[in-house]
């Protein structure tokens, strides 16, 4: 039982900016007996099977939809007309790294999607610029002599004291997709963790690589990977998706070093002159055998105008190993800010997933 080709006509339209091409083809089929059904007459040899690629024009086209009728005329009712959509629109189908569609969904291309993220993140890498007076930055008069113990980094007052800063930022969400015949339960073990090298992604098709995204060691932190059930004739397939956001300056915590206390050390430079000595660190620690404490914590004070030593306010700048920022006679230099960095997230081979 084969199919002959009886008739053939095509169709050119305009569809969002693209050619879309169509040809309609009529297979004429005649089966054994009138009881066979139309199974039987889509089974015929030389009948284009679905996802079939066929030239027109110069042109690839791909096969999207039988439809088989059974021809009421012939006395006998055999004979079946089937008729064969070809299309370049075919959106339908998954399709390999050459662009033709597949039968196997495991064979499909991956796919990539970038979205943006927008968040608030507090300023450690701001530029000072001046002291204005009467206004802000726009509107206010720059004042003759500017301080000089203003650092970039934080944003601060005038004593260098922090305050609260935060701006507005875009983070991209990069999730590359695939099918799968069967779920990787180690996947689990990637949530919440970074990349421990540089990761490329590449989008690809017949004609070679059309877009490549590279991300640094601990930029990328995988959020949790899903899977989508997808049937296919009988057989069960998931769609894995992989979703990382990424951050440029590393998912390393940076904390800027500051504290209402200070370590102290012995030889350590005292803010008003002078080191601290065994016995200043022992007198933190009465209770401790004279000599063997190393260092001693103790609140950092100020004096009131009355003259009263007093813990101080607001946190100062810490050097980065438990003392204050010191202070340069000459110039009030409060110093460069001070971060302590930590790695809160795993680190894990991102190669292992074949991203």
């Amino acid at each position: 039982m084969a199919a002959e080709l009886i008739t053939e006509n095509a169709t050119e339209t305009v569809k969002s900016g693209f050619v879309e091409l169509g040809v309609n083809q009529v297979w004429q089929v005649i089966t054994a007996t009138r009881s066979t059904d139309f199974t039987a007459a889509l089974g015929a040899s030389g009948l284009p099977a679905l996802g079939s690629a066929g030239t027109f024009g110069g042109q690839t086209l791909y096969a999207i939809s039988r439809v088989p009728n059974r021809v009421d005329d012939d006395a006998t009712g055999k004979k079946w007309n089937v008729t064969v959509q070809y299309s370049n629109s075919t959106e339908q189908f998954n399709r390999n790294s050459s662009g033709q569609p597949v039968s196997n969904p495991t064979q499909s291309v991956k796919e990539v999607n970038i979205q943006f993220l927008e968040y608030a993140e507090p300023i450690t890498d701001a530029e000072f610029l001046n002291v204005t007076k009467g206004g802000g930055y726009s509107v206010g008069t720059a004042i003759s002599t500017q301080p000089t113990w203003i650092d970039n980094g934080n944003v601060t007052v005038s004593t260098g004291e922090t305050v609260s800063a935060s701006r507005t930022s875009y983070r991209q969400v990069i999730t590359v997709s695939r099918m799968e015949s069967s779920w990787t339960s180690t996947y689990e073990d990637f949530t919440n963790t970074v990349n421990n090298s540089s990761v490329t992604i590449t989008e690809s098709d017949a004609s070679g690589t059309k877009a490549t995204y590279t991300f640094a060691a601990n930029t990328l932190r995988m959020k949790p990977i899903t899977k989508q059930p997808v049937w296919k004739d009988g057989s069960l397939y998931f769609r894995i998706s992989f979703p990382m956001e990424h951050k440029p300056d590393t998912w390393i915590h940076s904390e800027y070093d500051r504290s209402q206390s200070e370590r102290i050390f012995v030889g350590q430079t005292k803010p008003g002159g002078g080191t601290y000595t065994q016995l200043d660190v022992d007198a933190l620690y009465p209770d401790a055998t004279a000599g063997t404490v190393k260092f001693g914590i103790q609140t950092i004070t100020e004096k009131t105008k009355d003259g009263d030593v007093v813990a101080v306010g607001n946190p100062r700048p810490l050097n980065g190993f438990g003392a204050r920022l010191g202070v340069d006679a000459t110039g009030n230099q409060m110093g460069e800010s001070r971060f302590v960095n930590w790695e809160i997230y795993d680190g894990k081979d991102f190669g292992t997933l074949n991203l």
